[in-house]
């Protein structure tokens, strides 16, 4: 097995994907563009991986990476590497992706999981699909965003540790509204919401959105949506002093951030 840094000109990858890439995984559409974007924006990284062949020349793996040159246009330089054996497929790419916290953590941000889990929330975006913004927002585009809100999602995460609160989505929503909003009232509706105790009958909006997660206990990626639009609504109806019983959402980012795109 021999390894090189070489070259990859377009014509040379779109003959290797056209006629030495049988048996492969569907190509990955959405990451090939992502990949071709950094190649156009000059974030492209020589590293040790790039593209393998197998002792007769068929690919084993880098097609993404090849169809990515295709789309860019241009030769890009990759590690290449010649002679794998037909029995190490299921060692390739087999290993776990890094976290969000990974990523912060391995370039000296200190984070923890639910800090991690907070600045995700926050995104613009969030709201529509997370499984949208882990493809679309690249690694040093969430550490941008973590340095720069780093102060807000700490605020967020100190609000609190009980159950509703160990909920990101909801942090995330204080941790926006940390810029706009009067912070100690929002101290005050995180200790509602958090303890399910309050005096102020403007806190009713908290309450009920306590006691609908207690009610739906949900968990995964649409829960978290969920979470995120409807306590927008509850800290909103907080602020406003709306004493509602009745949780609805809000799909559009009630609490602007610095940086926001414009809807």
């Amino acid at each position: 097995m021999k390894s090189s840094v070489e070259w990859i000109t377009p014509e040379f990858a779109k003959e290797v994907l056209e006629t030495r890439n049988p048996n492969n995984r569907p190509l990955k559409k959405r990451w090939v563009a992502d990949l071709a974007n950094f190649m156009r924006q000059g974030k492209w990284k020589l590293t040790h991986q790039g593209i393998a062949f197998n002792c007769d020349g068929t690919l084993k793996d880098g097609q993404n990476r090849l169809a990515a040159v295709v789309l860019f246009g241009h030769p890009v330089q990759m590690m290449v590497t010649h002679g794998l054996k037909d029995d190490v497929m299921d060692w390739i790419d087999t290993h776990h992706n890094r976290s969000n916290q990974d990523n912060l953590v391995i370039h000296g941000i200190p984070a923890t999981n639910h800090e991690a889990a907070i600045a995700k929330a926050m995104l613009p975006g969030y709201r529509s699909s997370p499984s949208a913004i882990k493809r679309t927002v690249a690694r040093d585009q969430f550490r941008e965003f973590f340095a720069r809100h780093a102060e807000a999602i700490r605020w967020a995460d100190r609000l609190g540790h009980q159950p509703v609160l160990r909920i990101a989505a909801v942090k995330g929503v204080f941790a926006r509204a940390y810029y706009t909003c009067d912070r100690d009232r929002l101290i005050e509706v995180a200790s509602a919401v958090g303890s399910g105790i309050s005096t102020n009958p403007d806190d009713a909006a908290a309450l009920a959105f306590r006691a609908m997660v207690f009610r739906c206990m949900a968990s995964g990626a649409e829960a978290q949506i969920m979470y995120f639009c409807k306590f927008q609504y509850a800290l909103r109806c907080c602020l406003d002093g709306h004493q509602i019983k009745i949780i609805r959402r809000i799909d559009t980012n009630e609490f602007p951030i610095p940086g926001d795109p414009e809807e």
